[in-house]
C-alpha cells in the first residue's frame, strides 16, 4: 500500500517534473519569445520614442512657429482692429462729410436754382421789355410809315398844286385893288422919311392888308384854325419859305406884319423880300396838316423837298 502510494507519488512526481520541465521549457520559450517581443517592443518603443521626440521637436518647432504666427496674428488682428477702427472713423467722417456735402450740394443746388430762377426772371423781364420795345418800335414805324406816306401824298399834292398856284395865283395871295396898291406905295415912300415908321406900318396893315387877310386866309386854309406845315412863295422869283405852326392863320398874319416892317427881326430873308417885292407878290398855301409832335420832322422834309434853305428864305433845314 505504501509502495503503491509511493509509486503513485513518485509517478506523480515524475509527471510533475515532466510537466514542470515542459512548463519550464515552454515558459523559457515563452519568456524568450516575450524577451524577444519585449526587445522588439523596446526597439519599437525606442523607435517610437525617437519618432515621438522627433515629432515632439517638430511639434515644439511648430508650436514656436505657431506662437510666432499667433503673435503675428495677434499683431495683425490688432492692426486690423486699429485699421478697422480707423476705417470706421473715416467712414463716420466720410458720412458726416457726405452729409455736409449733401447739405452743401443741396444748398448749392437751391442757390443755383434761385440763380437760374432769378436769371430766367431777368431774361424774361428783358425779353418782355424787348418785346414791348419792339412793339413800340413797330408801332412807331407804322406811324412813321403812315406819316411818310401822308407826307409824300402831301408833297405830291403840293408839287401838283404849284402849277395851280401859278395859273390861279389870286386864289393864294392877298390882292388889293390898284388904287389901294398906289396908296400903299405912296405911304411906303413917306414911311422911309419917318423917325418912327412903325405907326405908319400899323396903319397900312390895319387899313389895307388886314381886311384882305381876314377874308383870304380862311379861304386858303378852308378853316380859320389849322395846324401843320405851310409854304409862302415869291411869285416873281419862285423862292419860297417853309414854316410850321399850331395856328397857321395867326402865323400868316404875323408874317405879313413883319413883312410890312412891324416888329421885324433883323436879318430875316423872307421879310426883306416881302418889303422888296410887296405882299401882293407872295402866295400862301398849306402843305400838310399834322399833329404837333410831327411838325419838326415834316418841316424838315418839305424844306429838303423844295431846297428852301439853299434856294429859298429858310435859314436852316428846320425850325422848332
Amino acid at each position: 500500500m505504501s509502495i503503491g502510494i509511493t509509486a503513485i507519488i513518485l509517478l506523480i512526481s515524475v509527471i510533475c517534473l515532466i510537466i514542470s520541465y515542459r512548463f519550464a521549457k515552454n515558459t523559457h520559450k515563452i519568456n524568450t519569445q516575450i524577451d524577444s517581443q519585449n526587445k522588439e517592443l523596446q526597439d519599437k518603443n525606442d523607435e517610437l520614442k525617437d519618432t515621438y521626440n522627433s515629432y515632439k521637436n517638430q511639434c515644439d518647432t511648430i508650436q514656436v512657429t505657431l506662437n510666432h504666427k499667433e503673435e503675428e496674428v495677434n499683431k495683425l488682428e490688432s492692426t486690423i482692429q486699429k485699421k478697422t477702427n480707423e476705417i470706421a472713423e473715416l467712414y463716420k467722417k466720410a458720412e458726416e462729410t457726405a452729409a455736409t456735402e449733401n447739405k452743401i450740394q443741396e444748398q448749392a443746388f437751391l442757390n443755383y436754382c434761385n440763380v437760374l430762377e432769378n436769371e430766367y426772371q431777368k431774361q424774361d423781364n428783358e425779353f418782355n421789355k424787348k418785346i414791348e420795345s419792339l412793339n413800340q418800335e413797330i408801332e412807331k414805324t407804322k406811324n412813321d410809315l403812315a406819316s411818310i406816306s401822308s407826307t409824300r401824298a402831301a408833297a405830291r399834292a403840293a408839287l401838283q398844286r404849284e402849277q395851280e398856284v401859278k395859273d390861279n395865283k389870286d386864289n393864294y395871295r392877298l390882292t388889293p385893288s390898284q388904287d389901294d396898291l398906289d396908296d400903299i406905295r405912296r405911304l411906303e415912300i413917306v414911311k422911309r422919311e419917318l423917325h418912327k415908321p412903325r405907326i405908319l406900318s400899323m396903319l397900312i396893315w390895319q387899313s389895307f392888308w388886314q381886311p384882305l387877310a381876314k377874308r383870304k386866309f380862311p379861304e386858303i386854309l378852308q378853316d380859320k384854325t389849322k395846324m401843320g406845315i405851310y409854304k409862302i412863295t415869291n411869285l416873281e422869283t419862285d423862292e419860297c419859305y417853309i414854316g410850321q405852326s399850331v395856328d397857321i392863320y395867326k402865323r400868316w398874319n404875323d408874317h405879313c406884319k413883319c413883312g410890312l416892317g412891324i416888329d421885324t427881326p433883323p436879318g430875316n430873308k423872307l421879310y426883306k423880300a416881302m418889303q422888296e417885292y410887296g405882299l401882293e407878290n407872295f402866295a400862301f398855301e398849306i402843305l400838310a396838316e399834322c399833329p404837333s409832335n410831327e411838325l419838326n420832322e415834316k418841316e424838315k422834309y418839305f424844306i429838303n423837298l423844295y431846297e428852301a434853305d439853299s434856294f429859298g428864305y429858310n435859314s436852316t433845314i428846320g425850325n422848332k
